[in-house]
């Protein structure tokens, strides 16, 4: 599936590139990454592009998958942020699949007035009572991702019967708390309501028929390579960028070079099989052998680019998103940069130099968060126990 091959292919790539040159601005001199993020997205809404997978009829631009396969490629190799990726990957795709298609919510989705997070795991511990016309839950969601600060949440919650129903609740309402989980970044939390008024979107029947439908049984449009891609592109610009303390730099490392080299034979592999995968998709041909061996390879390929991250910058001590609203690469952003080089002073890269390179990062990260380190008989290998600061 090569929509380069074609003349509106060719055209759909070249106006992509331009809206990316034109309104991705991140790393522009004096425009912060917040304010980078809001042109985006305020750019994306004017285009009618903050949708691509969804159909006209909802307010998507009614592209092909070929297409929506090289928008995933480019914006992802760009390192330009999805826009509401939890409301408009999930949420609405789910929300279009019921009897009543809630128009309204799938509206706000897509221009970004409301935020969405999903639990739809440990459904047995959130229950719903009913008082005549109305709908309340009690108890708790262990697992709801999406955004830090989400306006509504989708959740499973059990009735009296045992039957699982499709419920949304506000936010922010006055018995809802979000509690973050420990080692997660912000848009995992842990929802507990007390009282809290919801609304019933699918009673049990539908509800397992939509889940069914949304999880099992419609092919996924799963890009996996973009991500991949873009992550390997940083390694390698970085590998060149950072001195080895004896006037060389780290891409000179035969064995750093060589596991750049096989990464992207790897990459190459992947992307292969992702065009195979979706071009099934568009024939209507069996789609399901070839998803479930494009995650595993591309869980294969992710565990080799995170050692080599580790290999490069010792920068596994640090979150995707160290600060709120930054849109520096996840990989090992530029104000990491100065720390590691600091860290070297002069010596040759080794696996010591990187550990103290990766330890003060983590201190620098931790000091941010209020994270206390506790040292252990196993701080001599560089490992380190975490506890929170008491108050």
């Amino acid at each position: 599936m090569d929509t380069t091959a074609s003349e509106p292919g060719q055209a759909f790539l070249a106006r992509t590139r331009a809206f990316l040159r034109a309104h991705w601005r991140a790393g522009e001199v004096g425009l912060t990454s917040t304010a980078a993020v809001r042109h985006w997205e305020q750019s994306l809404l004017a285009e009618g592009w903050t949708v691509p997978g969804w159909p006209p009829e909802y307010g998507g631009p009614g592209w092909s998958l070929a297409q929506r396969y090289e928008w995933n490629r480019e914006t992802r190799a760009a390192g330009a942020p999805a826009f509401n990726p939890a409301g408009t990957q999930f949420v609405g795709p789910l929300l279009m699949r019921l009897p009543d298609v809630p128009v309204q919510e799938l509206d706000a989705i897509r221009t970004g007035d409301q935020r969405w997070s999903h639990g739809l795991t440990g459904a047995g511990s959130l229950h719903i009572e009913r008082d005549g016309d109305n709908v309340r839950l009690n108890g708790s969601a262990p697992w709801v991702e999406g955004v830090p600060d989400p306006d509504r949440l989708l959740l499973l919650a059990q009735e009296l019967d045992g039957g699982e129903s499709l419920v949304v609740a506000g936010a922010g309402l006055a018995g809802v708390a979000l509690e973050p989980i420990a080692g997660m970044d912000g848009g995992v939390v842990r929802v507990t309501c007390r009282d809290c008024p919801a609304k019933v979107l699918a009673w049990p029947g539908p509800a397992r028929e939509v889940l069914s439908d949304l999880l099992c049984v419609a092919p996924p449009e799963y890009f996996p390579a973009g991500d991949l891609s873009a992550h390997l592109e940083r390694l390698r610009v970085l590998a060149y960028r950072l001195e080895d303390g004896e006037g060389g730099v780290l891409g000179d490392d035969e064995s750093i070079a060589a596991d750049l080299a096989s990464a992207g034979v790897a990459l190459a592999a992947l992307l292969a099989l992702e065009a195979r995968a979706h071009d099934a998709i568009e024939r209507g041909a069996e789609v399901q052998s070839l998803i479930s061996m494009l995650f595993v390879k591309s869980a294969e390929l992710a565990g080799t680019l995170g050692w080599l991250q580790h290999t490069v910058a010792g920068h596994l001590g640090l979150p995707p998103v160290p600060r709120e609203g930054d849109n520096q690469p996840g990989v090992v952003p530029d104000y990491a940069l100065p720390v590691i080089q600091g860290m070297l002073r002069g010596r040759p890269w080794t696996d010591t130099a990187a550990r103290l390179a990766h330890d003060k990062l983590v201190e620098t990260f931790e000091d941010s968060v209020g994270i206390r380190r506790t040292a252990t008989a196993d701080e001599q290998g560089g490992c380190r126990s975490m506890r929170r600061k008491e108050n």
